[in-house]
């Protein structure tokens, strides 16, 4: 925690980007030739569009001039600002109504 506020390390203690998927390797999917089929978004990848899209979006929610979610300089790590914010606010717009700060920090560490 840094002023009150969480910061999220994205990099696992192998030193790999803990959000990617090990099966993203091209060479291992198998593709049907017939009917190519819609590919669901995980949620580390979801959350990374959700991160990227409140850091550079200038209609993100802020909480006092600074952005609720958003990448830090480094780009390894998010900072939430604020959690009710979050929740509220930023969580909706991009998931189930209903998602709440634990559900998601729940998936987090899955």
């Amino acid at each position: 925690k840094e002023d009150g506020c969480d910061i999220v390390n994205i990099t696992g203690s192998d030193g790999k980007n803990a959000m990617q998927n090990d099966d993203d390797d091209a060479s291992t999917s198998i593709q049907s030739q017939s009917q190519p089929q819609p590919q669901e978004t995980t949620f580390p990848q979801h959350l990374m569009d959700v991160i990227e899209s409140e850091t550079t979006d200038d209609n993100a929610v802020t909480v006092n001039g600074q952005k609720a979610i958003e990448w830090l300089s480094t780009g390894d790590k998010f900072i939430i600002r604020d959690k009710v914010a979050l929740e509220s606010r930023v969580l909706p717009k991009y998931f189930n109504n209903k998602c709440k700060f634990m559900s998601f920090v729940r998936k987090l560490y899955r």
